[in-house]
């Protein structure tokens, strides 16, 4: 036998680092991870946004009706022409809009208010109805629109 053949063959020594396949799984997983937490931050930052204009717009119809509400019936059908979006409202939603009417009918006489502003989709405003404390008044059907404008305050 010769001395080729007789070599021993050596163990390949264990390799220390990373291979360029498992670099790029790495970094695939990396750029994906940092994607979602990015998306994911961007959905909860607008969720929060409309979830307060949410909570602005029913406090201002909330208090416009509570406001009218402590009225008697013939001055509340004068406030109505008289009606004016708070300036923090106006301030925090866009192109707002409280709209109000008197409706007398069988079921009584009541104030109809109608709160809108600038939204993505087809949002429907919000609506608030309250009854009129009547001591034999009689009520004149009256409607009114009141658009929110910052410049007005």
């Amino acid at each position: 036998m010769s001395m080729r053949t007789t070599q021993l063959i050596q163990p390949l020594p264990p390799r220390k680092g990373s291979t360029l396949i498992e670099l790029i799984v790495a970094a695939g997983l990396l750029v994906t991870s940092i994607s979602l937490l990015a998306t994911g931050t961007v959905a909860g930052l607008k969720l929060q946004r409309l979830e307060h204009q949410q909570a602005v717009a029913t406090d201002e119809l909330s208090n416009q009706m509570e406001h009218m509400l402590t009225l008697s019936p013939l001055e509340a059908a004068a406030a109505i022409g008289k009606l004016k979006i708070s300036a923090w409202a106006q301030l925090t939603l866009p192109d707002a809009k409280l709209e109000a009417e008197i409706v007398d009918d069988e079921h009584g006489p009541r104030v109809v208010m109608q709160f809108q502003w600038a939204r993505t989709g087809e949002a429907k405003p919000l609506v608030a109805v309250g009854w009129l404390d009547t001591a034999n008044e009689s009520l004149p059907n009256q409607t009114t629109a009141v658009t929110g404008d910052a410049d007005e305050a």
